[in-house]
């Protein structure tokens, strides 16, 4: 629960699974227990604006000992604030979608969830031993994992940049670039998403990206 009200949805993946199955956590669902002693590396992968949580593939992590986070930020994906109206419940009052509002849902969650020794790593590590968390970032993801690693030090192991977004925000009049938007930028980026995620589009997107033709197996516009 980010600030104490709005429901956060995180995935997690290990190997050997830390629960013995789906390896899963957040919004409603019972924390994974403690992962076994010598599981004690945690990667929190923080995804494009956008894009929701990435869904780690757990036959990836064989013989490894590594615990994979995937956070969908407020406002994304199944991270949405109770009864939230496009803006105008009263959950969303005064809040705003904006990197300052997701670095400091990433920093509570690394500090809270990956962090904490209930179902981070670092059970069983040696007293004393400071635990931090391996961050990789994608796109605005990667500026979120920057603005972290500057403002909390003490957090984060190693960090690893992907097409980061070296800034955040607009300056336009009367708009900064936080979500929800003004109605006419809204109107006009309602219809360009409307039109990205159409599922034509993202499978034509895709056959052009993948290198290996094979890999794109038809199955990903759905996930996308």
């Amino acid at each position: 629960m980010f600030r104490g009200v709005h429901p956060v949805h995180y995935e997690v993946a290990s190997c050997p699974p830390a629960d013995g199955g789906g390896g899963r956590g957040g919004r409603g669902r019972r924390r994974p227990p403690r992962p076994p002693g010598g599981l004690r590396r945690g990667l929190l992968p923080l995804p494009p604006s956008n894009a929701g949580a990435p869904r780690p593939r757990r036959d990836s992590l064989a013989g490894g000992r590594l615990r994979i986070y995937a956070l969908d930020y407020l406002g994304q994906g199944r991270s949405w604030p109770p009864g939230c109206d496009d803006g105008f419940s009263p959950a969303e009052d005064g809040l705003g979608y904006s990197a300052d509002t997701w670095v400091e849902q990433v920093e509570d969650f690394v500090a809270e969830v990956v962090l904490d020794g209930r179902g981070g790593p670092g059970a069983g590590e040696g007293k004393g031993k400071k635990r931090r968390a391996h961050l990789l970032g994608n796109s605005v993801g990667g500026y979120l994992s920057a603005m972290l690693a500057s403002r909390r030090p003490d957090l984060v192991e190693s960090l690893t940049l992907v097409n980061a977004t070296p800034v955040w925000g607009l300056n336009l009049p009367g708009w900064d670039g936080r979500l929800p938007a003004p109605f006419l930028p809204r109107v006009i980026g309602r219809a360009g998403f409307d039109l990205i995620r159409n599922p034509d589009v993202i499978d034509k997107y895709l056959d052009s990206a993948y290198v290996h033709r094979a890999a794109h197996d038809g199955s990903h516009p759905d996930s996308f």
